[in-house]
C-alpha cells in the first residue's frame, strides 16, 4: 500500500510540474506573441499581424512609397508620392496598435491564445498628409504639359463665313487633384485616369473677326467709310471698328454721323421715362408709327411735342447727356422748316480728319448707339445705367417693352439680312432719302451662340448705291453672327 501511494504522490507532482512547464511554456509564447502587433489588425488597409513594430513600418513605406500611374488620354506618367509631399504618419499608426493592445486584458487574451480562438478583426485606418500647394503646382504643370488648346475656327477668305475650329483638351485639375490624392490613400488602386475636359466650341477671336468685317468691305467693293461697333453680352467684351480702303482711323472720339431715323431710339426712351404707368392708346399708337417699318417722322415730333412743344428735342438730348452719351443729340423737330433749337458741338463732331457731311438737327456715333441698346439690354436683366440714373421713372418692364417696340421693325435688310430667318433682331435701321450718303442699323441680336449688340453706320461722300450699302451691311451683320455661332462639325 505504501509503495502504490508513493507512486500516485510522484505522478500527481510529475503532472502538475508538467502542466507548469506547458502552461510556463504558453505564457512564455503568449508573451513573446504580445511584442508583436495582435493577429487580425491591419494598418492603412495592409494585414500586419504577427510582425514586429519596425516589419509593420517597414511595409508600410513599401507600399506607401510606391508610384502613381497617370494616364492622360493615351500618355501614361508617374508621380511619387514624395512630389507632392505625401508623408504616412506611421508612429501615430503604431500608436493605435498599441493602445489596441493595453485594452485587451492579459488573462482574456491568454486564455484566447490556449484555446486557438478565432482572432477579433480590428483595422486602424490610414494616418497621412500631403501639401496642396504641391499638388496644385503639380496639376498645374500637367495640364501646361499635355493640355491641347482647341483651335478656333478661321474666317474664310472672301466669305462671312469662319471654318470648323478644331477641339482641344483640358484638365479639370481640382478633380483631378482628388482622384489622386485618393490614389495616394490606397494600398491597392495606384492608378488614375485624368479628368478631361473636351471644349466643343471655342469662339474666333475678335482679331479674327475685325479681319473679316474688313473683307467684307472689300468684297463689296465699297469705298467709303464704315463704323462698327459690337459688344458680347454675355462678356461685356466689344470690338469698335473706324475703317475706309485699307485704312483704319483712331477710335477715339469715334466718328459723328447723321442719325437718321436711329435717333428715333432716344426719342423711345426719353418718352417711356417721363411716363408714369403703361402708355396710352394714341401715345402707343405713335410709337408704333415711328419705330415701326414706315418709321415715320411725324409720330417722332408728337412724342416730343408731347414732351415739351418747344423743347422736346432738347429734352431727349438732356437724357442722352445725363447717360453719358455726349456724343448723341437732336436739335430741332423733324419737320421741314422747324428751327435749329441749339448748336451742339461735340467731340465728335469736330473731329478734323473725317467729315461725314452731318446733318446740325440730329446726330450720333455708333458707339454711343450701341452702349445705349446696351443699356437698354442689361435693364430688362435687372442691372445697368439706366435703372441707376432713372430709379424711379425706368422699370425692367419698361425696358422690356421698348425692345418689344424696336422688335417690329422687320425691314428683313441690313442686320436682320445677315441673320437666319426666324433670329430675334431688335433694331432700328435709318438712311438719308434722297441722298443715299448715310446708312445706319443698332440692333441687339439673340442667337444661340449668345446675345450681342451691333451697330453699323457706313458713309460714302457720293451717292452710296443700295445694293452695295446694303449688302455690305448684312455681310458684315452675318459675320458677326456667325462669329457667336461657329459651325461644330
Amino acid at each position: 500500500m505504501r509503495s502504490t501511494g508513493s507512486l500516485l504522490r510522484w505522478f500527481s507532482i510529475a503532472t502538475l510540474l508538467a502542466t507548469a512547464t506547458v502552461i510556463l511554456y504558453e505564457l512564455v509564447s503568449y508573451s513573446r506573441a504580445r511584442t508583436q502587433i495582435p493577429k487580425g489588425t491591419t494598418i492603412a488597409g495592409l494585414s500586419v499581424g504577427g510582425m514586429t513594430s519596425q516589419e509593420a513600418s517597414q511595409l508600410l513605406l513599401q507600399v506607401y512609397n510606391q508610384p502613381i500611374e497617370i494616364r492622360y488620354n493615351t500618355d501614361i506618367f508617374y508621380i511619387t508620392p514624395s512630389q507632392v509631399g505625401f508623408t504616412p504618419d506611421i508612429a501615430s499608426m503604431l500608436a493605435g496598435v498599441d493602445v489596441y493592445q493595453t485594452q485587451l486584458p492579459f488573462w482574456e487574451g491568454f486564455w484566447a491564445f490556449l484555446w486557438n480562438s478565432p482572432v477579433k478583426e480590428h483595422s486602424i485606418p490610414i494616418v497621412a498628409d500631403y501639401s496642396r500647394t504641391q499638388m496644385q503646382s503639380m496639376m498645374t504643370d500637367i495640364a501646361a504639359r499635355y493640355d491641347l488648346p482647341p483651335i478656333p475656327p478661321q474666317p474664310e477668305t472672301g466669305q462671312p463665313f469662319f471654318t470648323h475650329g478644331t477641339p482641344g483638351t483640358v484638365l479639370d485639375q481640382e478633380k483631378g487633384a482628388e482622384l489622386i490624392a485618393k490614389a495616394l490613400f490606397s494600398p491597392e488602386n495606384r492608378d488614375v485616369n485624368l479628368p478631361i475636359l473636351y471644349n466643343q466650341r471655342s469662339l474666333p477671336s475678335l482679331q479674327s473677326l475685325e479681319s473679316l468685317i474688313k473683307q467684307m468691305t472689300v468684297v463689296n467693293s465699297f469705298s467709303g467709310l464704315m463704323d462698327a461697333f459690337m459688344v458680347n453680352l454675355q462678356t461685356g467684351e466689344d470690338l469698335h471698328i473706324i475703317y475706309s480702303n485699307g485704312q483704319d482711323y483712331p477710335l477715339e472720339p469715334d466718328v459723328a454721323f447723321t442719325a437718321v431715323s436711329t435717333i428715333k431710339i432716344p426719342i423711345l426712351l426719353a418718352t417711356f421715362i417721363n411716363l408714369t404707368g403703361a402708355p396710352d392708346a394714341e401715345t402707343q399708337s405713335w410709337l408704333q408709327g415711328m419705330l415701326g417699318i414706315q418709321s415715320g417722322n411725324d409720330p417722332a415730333d408728337w412724342l416730343m411735342q408731347k414732351l415739351d412743344a418747344s423743347t422736346g428735342p432738347l429734352i431727349v438730348t438732356q437724357d442722352l447727356f445725363n447717360l453719358g452719351l455726349k456724343n448723341t443729340f437732336i436739335a430741332g423737330y423733324f419737320k421741314l422748316g422747324s428751327r435749329l433749337l441749339k448748336p451742339f458741338p461735340t467731340l465728335a463732331n469736330q473731329r478734323t480728319d473725317i467729315h461725314t457731311d452731318l446733318d446740325p438737327y440730329n446726330q450720333t456715333t455708333p458707339e454711343d448707339m450701341g452702349l445705349l441698346m446696351e443699356d437698354l439690354y442689361q435693364c430688362t436683366q435687372g442691372g445697368g445705367t439706366l435703372l441707376m440714373m432713372f430709379p424711379n421713372k425706368i422699370t425692367p418692364e419698361k425696358c422690356n417693352q421698348m425692345l418689344d417696340l424696336l422688335s417690329k421693325d422687320k425691314i428683313g435688310v441690313f442686320i436682320q439680312g445677315g441673320v437666319p430667318e426666324g433670329t430675334k433682331v431688335v433694331h432700328k435701321h435709318g438712311w438719308d432719302p434722297g441722298i443715299y450718303h448715310t446708312y445706319g442699323d443698332v440692333a441687339i441680336v439673340y442667337t444661340p451662340g449668345g446675345n450681342y449688340v451691333l451697330t453699323i453706320f457706313m458713309w460714302q461722300n457720293n451717292w452710296l448705291d443700295w445694293d452695295t450699302g446694303s449688302k455690305t451691311i448684312a455681310d458684315i451683320s452675318k459675320a458677326v453672327y456667325n462669329y457667336f455661332n461657329p459651325p461644330t462639325g
